[in-house]
């Protein structure tokens, strides 16, 4: 169903539409602020979870802090 992606995988154009019914059907405060979708080697992970962390440090004791900890549950 989907299109050949230079991996021999195919990319599925439901993963995007399944993705977001995931992420809808969790919990209020357990939703992910981004979530991998490709099938594929997904180094992305790692730049999220240090970006969390530097948003975390950075902005987690102005006044945005309180918004910026629930983003990333923390």
């Amino acid at each position: 169903m989907g299109q050949e992606d230079g991996t021999r995988r195919t990319a599925n154009p439901m993963d995007v539409p399944n993705a977001i019914a995931e992420i809808i059907a969790m919990p209020p405060g357990t939703r992910p602020l981004r979530k991998a979708v490709h099938p594929g080697s997904k180094p992305q992970i790692a730049i999220n979870d240090l970006t969390a962390k530097i948003q975390v440090d950075w902005l987690g004791e102005t006044a945005f802090g309180p918004w910026i900890k629930d983003v990333h549950n923390v």
